[in-house]
């Protein structure tokens, strides 16, 4: 990892810099992390809440939460490089849009998907990025986002 501090940020340590709770916290680590860019993992195990109802006999991860947790990864694109590693200010995102996402493949019970975001743009407020989800090196869904940033005393 490369965000200064040089280690892999575990699941409390991504609790302290985004406001996602389970259930819905949808990223269980950050491995990699450098201007521009954020890697992050989420292991999909057949005890995901999600599984119960999604197609029973047959588990398909949701392709809205495969999104969700793509825009999850880009929130740490949207932090200054002070705010990351230390803290010093609290960074919420809104999600505002989704654009060109593509779901390509199913992730199933037992598959772990890498998850890379790019920024392409940060304004004043708004950031633009890009997610790619990888399960075993193939591509999985795709997509852009835009959200909102807000900045505030820690």
């Amino acid at each position: 990892m490369t965000d200064g501090n040089s280690r892999v940020l575990e699941r409390a340590d991504i609790e302290s810099h985004i406001p996602h709770r389970y259930p819905m916290l949808l990223i269980d680590r950050i491995i990699d992390r450098s201007p521009g860019r954020c890697v992050a993992v989420k292991n999909v195990g057949i005890s995901d809440w999600f599984f119960e109802g999604h197609f029973p006999g047959r588990p398909i991860m949701p392709g809205c939460l495969l999104a969700e947790a793509m825009a999850q990864a880009g929130n740490f694109l949207g932090r200054s490089q002070e705010s990351v590693g230390r803290t010093p200010v609290r960074v919420t995102e809104a999600f505002l849009l989704s654009s060109e996402t593509r779901f390509l493949k199913a992730v199933l019970p037992g598959d772990q998907i890498i998850i890379t975001a790019r920024l392409i743009r940060r304004d004043a407020k708004i950031v633009r990025f890009k997610s790619d989800a990888h399960v075993s090196g193939e591509i999985v869904a795709t997509g852009t986002y835009v959200a909102m940033v807000h900045e505030e005393a820690g």
